[in-house]
């Protein structure tokens, strides 16, 4: 079903900033911070949870001049995708914007029941629909694997796109198997299989996202920091008969987002995200259901989680992305001076970043393809001198605070293990810190979970 490429929200992002620019520091910023509002007593954590996930992938992957949002097959896919042209909105929350995001919510909800579901539908029933199947887990650089092969005929087998998105997605089901790690459930997925009688040959590929559904099942869980990442296997075609594959290399992929799910119907889903660099991304301001803290996979409970993991984009060191906690501590209150003065670093410091973004671009056009690619939260090693991000909103500085790791109240977990990632051998890049800079954040404190949404209440 296509909705037609004139059906673009009026709060779209896109009718503000060029998201095809080089420079979208800006654009990234409001992606990840900036979340999804709905009306006033809405039951719609699953699908703000979703439009959530989106907006992290955009930032992540869609932005700049080499964007996959310039991609033809991702434009027709948000004609008959209204969850993603949801996704791009701006999620301004003055007065002024009121109207308009009544009415984008309203021609998003329309649109929606086209497809045969529902704003209250949950966030697993949303991720695992036909919709989303057909239109975004089937692209190919979201699938896992490349094209699957007959080992009888040596055909490519033509798969649907359901089938395509659901060998997408890596399942890590300690339930039934209660010794699983992250590692191996990826690692189950490539091989040899049967598939209608025949050997089927899985090998994997290198997508943009993978997702990991992940029951905890009721033995000792999996400390949080085994759940950070894990090496993608890398399948190289060689010409000795006796080892086709060479399978040595492997491809580091890193954690960007969890969605707790819910249990039963009367529950919520909640979704936490993450830079690269392993620190939490703290909302522009909050207040919502759904982006509820004090919880922790972990927790020894009956929920089960959606994982997203992407290339980080640069060399890290899982023990230093280890050093950051599962959830940021709490934000001190908004303070006008402080915002004040870090917006007058960030514009003094601009020159210098963008002088540096400049650097790094013509070491990547000449040399090696191992330049580090700068997300926020994170500080490039060789800045002169420290500086917060550039852009408007000074949010994105909370992502960047680097409190001490500690463990959670798990008398039942296991013993933390240090992960056995393999790398370039690059040195790990740690991040600057001034605590002049650092540990000012300047939003709005983090909120435990609410009763109500607050969503429109100010609007």
């Amino acid at each position: 079903m296509s909705f037609g490429d004139n059906q673009r929200l009026k709060g779209d992002i896109r009718g503000v900033y060029d998201i095809h620019s080089p420079d979208v520091e800006r654009i990234s910023t409001i992606l990840q911070t900036r979340h999804p509002i709905a009306p006033k007593g809405s039951e719609s954590t699953g699908l703000q949870c979703m439009t959530a996930i989106l907006r992290r992938i955009h930032s992540h992957a869609m932005l700049g001049p080499g964007g996959l949002a310039k991609a033809d097959h991702f434009k027709q896919a948000e004609m008959e995708n209204p969850i993603m042209r949801f996704s791009w909105q701006m999620f301004e929350r003055d007065a002024s914007t009121s109207k308009i995001r009544s009415a984008d919510w309203a021609r998003m909800k329309s649109q929606l029941q086209e497809c045969g579901l529902q704003t209250t539908a949950s966030f697993e029933e949303l991720c695992n629909s036909r919709m989303m199947n057909h239109t975004y887990w089937s692209q190919n650089e979201m699938r896992l694997m490349e094209p699957k092969v007959c080992l009888e005929t040596w055909q490519t087998i033509n798969e649907s796109t359901e089938e395509i998105a659901s060998s997408s997605l890596v399942t890590l089901n300690r339930t039934h198997s209660p010794e699983m790690t992250l590692e191996q459930a990826v690692e189950s997925s490539f091989g040899m299989f049967r598939r209608e009688g025949k050997p089927t040959l899985h090998r994997p590929q290198q997508p943009l996202i993978i997702r990991v559904f992940y029951d905890p099942g009721s033995g000792p869980r999996l400390p949080f920091r085994e759940l950070r990442g894990f090496s993608l296997p890398i399948w190289r075609e060689t010409e000795d008969r006796q080892n086709p594959l060479d399978t040595s290399e492997r491809a580091q992929y890193v954690l960007l987002a969890v969605v707790r799910m819910r249990c039963d119907p009367k529950e919520i889903d909640v979704v936490r995200f993450y830079a690269t660099t392993g620190a939490e991304i703290a909302p522009e301001y909050g207040g919502f259901k759904y982006l509820a803290t004090g919880w922790s996979v972990e927790d020894e409970d009956q929920h089960r989680y959606m994982l997203f993991y992407s290339p980080p984009g640069h060399y890290l060191n899982p023990i230093e992305a280890s050093a950051f906690p599962e959830e940021a501590g709490p934000l001190i209150k908004d303070d006008d001076e402080v915002r004040d003065s870090h917006i007058l670093v960030s514009r003094v410091m601009e020159p210098f970043i963008e002088k540096e973004l400049s650097r790094a671009a013509t070491r990547r056009s000449d040399g090696p393809q191992d330049e580090s690619t700068v997300e926020p939260g994170e500080v490039v090693e060789d800045m002169p001198m420290q500086s917060p991000p550039r852009p408007s909103s000074p949010s994105q500085e909370v992502a960047d605070r680097r409190p001490p790791a500690g463990p959670r109240g798990n008398p039942n977990r296991r013993k933390l293990q240090q992960s056995n990632w393999q790398g370039s051998g690059r040195p790990a890049k740690k991040p600057r810190r001034v605590d002049s800079v650092n540990d000012m954040p300047v939003r709005n404190p983090r909120m435990p979970e609410l009763d109500n949404n607050m969503d429109e209440s100010r609007g």
